[in-house]
């Protein structure tokens, strides 16, 4: 019933596996489901535009829609320090470096991103404008942060930050609409929003999931498996405003 184009790695087998329980990988293919790897099909995808655009064009089309996203620039000397240097492709904040001092950085960079003074992170799952899973990052593990001259304003793993489930309802609606309007810019029928909640209360969006990791079933996974299933159950409807594929049948 379903072709699964997924990027390798254990997520991507993880949802074969799920998918293949359901009984939705068997028989001919009649839609496409593209995990991380979009790409032109002749038959009704979901996400046919993952991995089309980096990081950067990620933002700049946010920017373009009127989405409200963390400063950046391809030059530094265009924000105010702190800034994060960036790369075009990346995975788990592994790539950013931070300059607190205005001015030439020691190394170039693809982009750079200015450093918001932050009170919250989350990470927002949406299928079709309705969220099916938040989740909000906790410092879980204080032993590592800082560890071997790592800065402490990166909130990742290498920082002892993990995700922590949140109910939907227990997150301010302005960020799930945030979140929402996200995903719904950049073309994709499901992803994961990454986003900071500064001082004030205002949400900026870092980035779009395509793809995002997992460890198990977590509930967004389960959920956005759910939805999966619904979909090709339900005659792999188009999104609201999806252009029909001169090719589809």
């Amino acid at each position: 019933m379903l072709e699964l184009r997924a990027n390798p790695g254990p997520t991507g087998r993880l949802l074969r596996q799920m998918l293949t329980e359901r009984g939705l990988l068997t028989g001919v293919a009649r839609g496409v489901v593209n995990y991380g790897h979009g790409g032109p099909s002749s038959l009704p995808a979901l996400n046919a535009r993952a991995g089309t655009f980096n990081k950067l064009e990620e933002l700049e089309l946010l920017r373009a829609k009127g989405v409200v996203t963390v400063p950046f620039s391809r030059s530094p000397r265009d924000l105010t320090a702190p800034v994060l240097g960036r790369s075009l492709h990346h995975t788990r904040g592994n790539d950013i470096i931070v300059y607190r001092v205005r001015g030439v950085p020691h190394r170039r960079h693809d982009f750079y991103t200015q450093l918001i003074d932050k009170q919250q992170e989350f990470r927002i799952w949406t299928f079709r404008k309705t969220v099916i899973g938040c989740y909000e990052k906790i410092l879980s593990y204080p032993a590592k942060l800082g560890r071997r001259g790592r800065s402490r304003e990166v909130w990742n793993y290498r920082n002892g930050y993990a995700y922590l489930f949140r109910r939907p309802d227990a997150v301010p609606e302005n960020l799930r609409q945030l979140a929402r309007d996200a995903v719904d810019a950049v073309g994709l029928d499901f992803g994961a929003v990454d986003l900071v909640v500064d001082r004030r209360g205002v949400g900026w969006v870092l980035e779009i999931n395509s793809a995002p990791g997992v460890e198990d079933r977590r509930q967004g996974f389960t959920s956005l498996v759910n939805h999966i299933e619904r979909w090709a159950r339900n005659g792999f409807r188009r999104r609201n405003g999806e252009v029909r594929n001169v090719n589809e049948t």
